[in-house]
C-alpha cells in the first residue's frame, strides 16, 4: 500500500427510486458511484444525523470495533472490477505492547461511506480508480436529470445554487 491515495469527500446524495448516486470530490476530478437505496437510505440518514430509534448494521459495526479498541483510520476506494467498485476499511488497534497493528477490511464503498458519515474518518480514492472515472459534477448531473427539490446536507459543502 505505498502508492499514494487521493483524498475525496462526498458533495452530495441523491436518491432515486432503485439506487442512490453518492457524488465524490477529489483535488482533481468529480465522479459518481451508484449504491443501494436502503444503503443510500442508511448514508442520507447518518450524513444528517438522523439516527433510528434501535441501531442498525452500520452503529453495530461500530460499536463492536469501539468496544473492542480498534479505530477505522481511512476508507480507500481502491479499485474497480468487473464495473463494481470496491474498497478497504483501514483499522487500527493498539495492542498491550502499545504496538499499532494495523488491518485492511474489504468493504463495499457504500458501508465506508457511511461509516465514515458516524464515525469521521478520512475517505480515500486510489488513482487507478481516478483514472478509470469519468469526470462527472453534481451541478451537470442535477441540469440533465432535470431535478428540483434536492435535500440539503449540512456540513459536506455542497455548493449552493446562487439566487
Amino acid at each position: 500500500m505505498n502508492q499514494p491515495f487521493i483524498p475525496i469527500t462526498i458533495k452530495s446524495c441523491i436518491e432515486g427510486t432503485s439506487c442512490t448516486a453518492v457524488f465524490l470530490e477529489s483535488p482533481s476530478k468529480a465522479f459518481t458511484i451508484f449504491i443501494g437505496s436502503p444503503e443510500g437510505e442508511a448514508l442520507n440518514r447518518a450524513v444528517l444525523k438522523d439516527p433510528l430509534p434501535r441501531p442498525m448494521t452500520h452503529d453495530l459495526v461500530g460499536s463492536l470495533l469501539m468496544g473492542f479498541g480498534i479505530s477505522i483510520q481511512k476508507a480507500i476506494v481502491n479499485q474497480i472490477v468487473e464495473g463494481a467498485f470496491c474498497a478497504i476499511l483501514i483499522l487500527e488497534r493498539v495492542g498491550s505492547d502499545g504496538l499499532r497493528n494495523e488491518v485492511h477490511v474489504d468493504c463495499r464503498p457504500s458501508d465506508a461511506f457511511v461509516l465514515s458519515a458516524l464515525h469521521q474518518f478520512p475517505l480515500f480514492v486510489s488513482q487507478e480508480v481516478l483514472d478509470e472515472v469519468m469526470d462527472v459534477k453534481v451541478e451537470d448531473f442535477i441540469q440533465e436529470e432535470n431535478l428540483t427539490d434536492l435535500p440539503k446536507f449540512p456540513g459536506l459543502d455542497i455548493d449552493e445554487e446562487k439566487e
